[in-house]
């Protein structure tokens, strides 16, 4: 395929739609390219969102997001590193 755009944002992942949706707003011409035909759809544990997060984009979080409340999370790296995120 060949896209005549600005910018390609690959993957709607919300780091994805946020990226697409900032350059969009910023005037760019963006093309958001997903291999899934309908986005979120399985979800993916890693397409998690947290109110740190949103508060540092500005981002709202709409009822409609919320899937399962969760009271933190640990990350642990291939080396065995953890990081802890209380929420």
């Amino acid at each position: 395929m060949v896209y005549d755009t600005e910018i390609a944002v690959i993957g709607a992942s919300p780091a994805g739609l946020l990226a697409a949706r900032n350059a969009s707003i910023g005037g760019a011409d963006v093309t958001l390219i997903e291999k899934k035909s309908e986005i979120g759809v399985p979800s993916h544990p890693a397409n998690s969102i947290y109110k740190g997060m949103m508060g540092i984009t500005s981002e709202k979080i709409n009822k409609c997001y919320v899937r399962r409340k969760i009271k933190g999370m640990k990350i642990i790296s291939p080396s065995g590193h953890e990081v802890k995120i209380d929420t």
